[in-house]
């Protein structure tokens, strides 16, 4: 699984990149959920690890907000 920052990366340059396309999709008609979801390990119960934070930074979530798209996080055990 990629990292945090290097999926932040691409995730800026994919909706750069498709940032038209991708306005388009969130106009359709009848579309109830438009998200970009992030992948996250579950960290919690190793290495002594208790509290787990992942922070999207600014530009990603302007980047996304702009297009219509939401931000989502899936936590794997």
């Amino acid at each position: 699984m990629v990292g945090p920052p290097r999926q932040v990366e691409d995730a800026l340059r994919f909706l750069g990149e498709h940032e038209s396309a991708l306005k388009r999709v969130a106009r359709l008609p009848g579309l109830d959920w438009f998200v970009l979801d992030f992948p996250s390990e579950l960290r919690i119960g190793t290495d002594d690890v208790v509290v787990q934070t992942d922070a999207f930074p600014a530009p990603l979530l302007r980047a996304a907000g702009e297009i219509g798209l939401g931000i989502e996080l899936t936590t794997y055990g």
